[in-house]
């Protein structure tokens, strides 16, 4: 990584004889130029940023980041045409829907563009790779870690980011998966597009039923069709416990998961709801980075006003996360609030992913997946170095 590099360097007179050396160098002009378009503004992605441009100036590439205020397809969708009609080198992409992009992804290979993904994949078929955590086995652990902290038949609720998503469905059919003592599911699966998760209907929460997919570039990816005009998400209703399928290996009860639409507040004031209108829930999993946010919360406000007690609800959730939602996850799971939290590796897909695309762009071979990996985060490990490095690449 050229922020250590330079360190590294500092001792070796020998590079002072040469005009340029490795870990890219300002003087030069760059080799190429690659597109690296994320999902959202939200500071899960300052880590990809980072690696990225760290990749970028390693290999003295031009790394062009871009990404919309919040998870919109259509915002995406604009990003890449006009990549394509700049020139760009390379698009490394973190779809927001994996349908919404086949067509300009095709504009894209006709012009000879190479594209990869990362963090999600697209359907798009001639896309070079993924870099990703592989979600179904990520979400998998949650599930495991989740079921050894219930009792038989303790209740469970879920927090999605949005039902059309590939990784609320991964994430969702994965922790479903253990929970309910169904799971195949080991260490290193593949994902399974689209999963088996329940998926909110007409009358249940989370508003109206949303097709799988969406073919079309949707604004405010996952949000509902009757959006108040002053572009809040409506709050969707919290649902009643569902009984899990007969003959499961599993004694818990689940609720219907809930769209939140990938928004702290609508997921805070979601879990509340479902709080209140179910006292004999046990545990919340949430299944994003604001979704997570969301649920601590909202837990530790009610713990606060003594709606309920310390240690009544438990909180599993997807994504580290930082100051910008006010609490850090580190004060939540020290607090006891936030009990296990799955941290991803986003710095790796930055830094892969434009390392990938230039390879790309010199005609080399790469590895059609690529797993990240995936890591627990609890009071026990919180501390570690190992643990510390993942969630904070920036060593801030």
């Amino acid at each position: 990584m050229n922020r250590y590099c330079k360190a590294a360097l500092t001792g070796m007179l020998l590079l002072s004889m040469l005009g340029t050396a490795g870990c890219g160098s300002g003087s030069q002009t760059p080799a190429h130029t690659i597109t690296v378009i994320c999902k959202s503004q939200d500071s899960y992605w300052d880590a990809t940023k980072l690696g990225a441009q760290d990749a970028g100036e390693e290999m003295n590439l031009n790394v062009i980041y871009e990404a919309p205020e919040r998870e919109d397809s259509a915002e995406q969708y604009r990003m890449i045409s006009e990549a394509i009609s700049a020139g760009t080198d390379a698009i490394v992409l973190a779809p927001v829907e994996p349908d919404a992009f086949n067509d300009v992804l095709q504009q894209a290979t006709a012009a000879g563009i190479p594209v990869l993904t990362i963090d999600s994949d697209v359907s798009y078929a001639d896309r070079a790779s993924c870099i990703s955590t592989q979600n179904v086995s990520a979400a998998a652990i949650a599930g495991r870690y989740a079921v050894s902290l219930l009792e038989d038949g303790d209740t469970v609720g879920i927090i999605s980011h949005a039902v059309s998503s590939q990784t609320a469905q991964e994430r969702t059919s994965g922790f479903i998966g253990e929970v309910m003592g169904t799971s195949s599911n080991t260490p290193g699966d593949a994902p399974k597009e689209g999963g088996d998760a329940p998926q909110p209907q007409e009358g249940e929460g989370g508003g109206e039923a949303q097709p799988e997919g969406g073919d079309q570039p949707a604004e405010g990816g996952g949000e509902n069709a009757d959006q108040p005009a002053d572009g809040s998400l409506p709050i969707p209703d919290a649902p009643a416990a569902r009984a899990l399928p007969e003959g499961s290996a599993s004694g818990f009860k689940l609720l219907q998961p809930v769209d939140c639409g990938g928004d702290t507040v609508v997921s805070r004031d979601s879990a509340m709801q479902m709080i209140r209108d179910n006292p004999d829930l046990d545990l919340i999993y949430a299944t994003n980075q604001p979704g997570t946010a969301g649920v601590c919360e909202a837990v530790a406000t009610m713990i606060a006003d003594g709606e309920i007690e310390a240690g009544q609800i438990k909180v599993v959730g997807f994504d580290y996360f930082g100051d910008s939602y006010g609490t850090n996850a580190y004060t939540y799971v020290t607090s006891g609030v936030l009990n296990g939290v799955i941290a991803q590796n986003p710095y790796n897909m930055g830094y892969l992913g434009v390392r990938y695309a230039e390879k790309l762009v010199n005609s080399e071979d790469v590895a059609a997946t690529v797993d990240t990996g995936a890591a627990l985060i609890t009071a026990d490990n919180i501390n570690d170095d190992d643990i510390q490095w993942l969630v904070d690449p920036t060593h801030k």
